[in-house]
C-alpha cells in the first residue's frame, strides 16, 4: 500500500502544480481582459466627450471641411473601438477557456485527494487490525500461561 500511496502523492503533487500554473495563467488572462475593457471604456468615454463638445458646432453650422474632418475622425474612432471590442471579445473567450482548464485541473486534483484519503483510511484500518490482532494474541497467550500455571500448581 505504501507504493500506491506514494504514487498517489506524486500524482497529487503534479496536479497541484498544474492547478497552480492554470491559476497563474487565468489571473494573467483576466488582467489582460481588464486592461482591454478599460481601454475600450476609455475610447468610449473619449468618443462621447468628443461628440458632446462638437455637437454645438454641428447644429450651428460648420464649414464642409470641418464636417468632413469630424466625420473622418469619428469613423476612425469607431473603427478603433470596434478593433478594441474584438480584443475584449478574444480576451473573454481566452478567459473562459482558461477558467474551464483550471476547473478541470482542480477536479483532477480533488479526485486524487479523495483517492489518497481513501488509501490512507485503508492503511489506518489495516494498521488498527494488525494492532488488535497482536493485542488479542498477547492476551490469549497470557491467558494460556495463567491457565497452565493454574493447572500445574497443586
Amino acid at each position: 500500500m505504501a507504493k500506491s500511496t506514494s504514487s498517489l502523492e506524486t500524482l497529487l503533487e503534479l496536479t497541484q502544480k498544474a492547478v497552480d500554473e492554470a491559476s497563474i495563467e487565468l489571473a494573467q488572462i483576466n488582467q489582460q481582459l481588464s486592461e482591454a475593457e478599460n481601454q475600450w471604456q476609455t475610447l468610449s468615454e473619449y468618443r462621447q466627450q468628443y461628440m458632446e463638445e462638437h455637437i454645438d458646432q454641428l447644429t450651428s453650422g460648420i464649414h464642409l471641411e470641418q464636417l468632413s474632418n469630424f466625420k473622418l475622425f469619428v469613423t476612425n474612432l469607431d473603427k478603433t473601438m470596434q478593433g478594441q471590442q474584438q480584443v475584449v471579445d478574444r480576451c473573454r473567450l481566452m478567459a473562459e477557456e482558461q477558467r474551464l482548464a483550471w476547473q478541470a485541473c482542480k477536479r483532477k486534483q480533488m479526485s486524487f485527494e479523495v483517492l489518497l484519503e481513501k488509501e490512507m483510511h485503508k492503511r489506518n484500518v489495516a494498521e488498527l487490525k494488525r494492532e488488535q490482532k497482536a493485542t488479542d494474541e498477547f492476551v490469549n497467550a497470557r491467558a494460556a500461561v495463567k491457565l497452565i500455571k493454574k493447572r500445574t500448581q497443586p
